[in-house]
Parts: C-alpha cells; sequence; structure tokens
C-alpha cells in the first residue's frame, strides 16, 4: 500500500488501473476532488478518470486519455500526466497540490 504522495515527486512512475488522484477543485482548496485511474471499454486508449465521491461519483469517466499518454494498457506515467494535467484534467488547477496512491486494500474500508 502506498501512502499519498506529491504527484510531482513521483517523476519515472506509472500508475495502473485503480489508482487514486485527489486534488483541490479551487484555489482555496476548500473543495477536493477524488479520482480514480478505470479503464474504459470504448475509444483507442482504454483508460481514463473517473470521479469516485460527491455528486457525480461513477457517473462515466470524467476523461479519457489519449493514446500519447506514454503507458500501455491502462497505464498513464507520471511524468505525462503532471506535464498534460492542466490540459487534460484540471485547466485552472496547480499541478502541484495533486497527490496520488494506489487502489485502497479492502482492509481500509
Amino acid at each position: 500500500m502506498m501512502p499519498w504522495q506529491k504527484l510531482t515527486e513521483m517523476t519515472g512512475k506509472k500508475l495502473v488501473r485503480g489508482c487514486l488522484l485527489k486534488y483541490p477543485r479551487d484555489k482555496e482548496k476548500s473543495d477536493w476532488r477524488l479520482m480514480m485511474l478505470c479503464e474504459v471499454p470504448y475509444g483507442e486508449s482504454g483508460v481514463g478518470l473517473i470521479r469516485i465521491d460527491g455528486y457525480d461519483a461513477g457517473i462515466n469517466p470524467y476523461v479519457i486519455f489519449p493514446n500519447d499518454r506514454g503507458g500501455h494498457s491502462f497505464i498513464v506515467t507520471v511524468d505525462w500526466l503532471v506535464h498534460n494535467w492542466n490540459k487534460w484534467v484540471c485547466p485552472d488547477g496547480d499541478v502541484n497540490d495533486v497527490l496520488a496512491r494506489d487502489a485502497l486494500d479492502i482492509n481500509e474500508l
């Protein structure tokens, strides 16, 4: 189990299906979003993010990543995600505020 880490400090690593991302939705950091890297059964890339908290939890993928994301199958490289954070995930967000971790273990629930 990997504890929450700053995404920008995980360079050279890969995120796989089930990994979690947490980031502030606003500049005041009073509202946070929790996303999970998910398998997408349609489209070319096969991987995206789905929101797993709040009102929009579980409703369709939030974003489907393109094929050039630096990974294979259900993998996204951290370097690609850091570089493309504002384009693909949160246009107004600061990638330095993003936290990541492995998928939850059943014993954590």
